[in-house]
């Protein structure tokens, strides 16, 4: 069994992290540390980089996963800095809500820790990924507030 952790580089993403290495420590369960970027902020990477003219390739969704993986390896060291934890980074693209469907399968994931947003009022009335997840996911779910303007598109 695993723990699931879902961290942006935002710095306030660290105590979510580090919550779950505790909880994962205490436990005895290896962590999974994952950013997840949405494929709206994949394309536009994809498409800023087709505009030079000096880049001869494409950002692939192999060198996207890289990348968000390098985020949250840089964002595991931080939050579990002296503490003894086994953990695992990992870097998704697509629906936040469906990559950590995906991740808890994967990793046998029993426990989720995420950053819950601070919605704007006016988006209160679509729906909160974190209510889909609750509904999918059969394991606890523990979260902290982040404001919404530190997360990536």
């Amino acid at each position: 069994m695993s723990v699931l952790a879902v961290g942006f580089p935002d710095g306030e993403s660290d105590r979510i992290v580090c919550d779950a290495g505790s909880y994962a420590a205490s436990t005895d369960q290896s962590l999974i540390v994952a950013h997840i970027v949405p494929e709206s902020s994949f394309a536009r990477r994809q498409q800023s980089y087709a505009a030079f003219d000096t880049w001869d390739g494409e950002y692939s969704l192999t060198q996207a996963q890289d990348r968000a993986a390098l985020i949250a390896r840089t964002v595991a060291t931080e939050a579990l800095r002296g503490m003894s934890v086994a953990y695992r980074c990992v870097g998704r693209i697509g629906s936040l809500q469906r990559e950590i469907q995906r991740l808890a399968r994967e990793y046998d994931c029993e426990h989720l820790f995420m950053p819950r947003l601070r919605r704007p009022w006016y988006r209160r009335f679509s729906s909160d990924p974190l209510d889909v997840l609750s509904r999918s996911f059969s394991g606890p779910i523990t979260t902290r507030p982040v404001s919404s303007s530190s997360l990536p598109e």
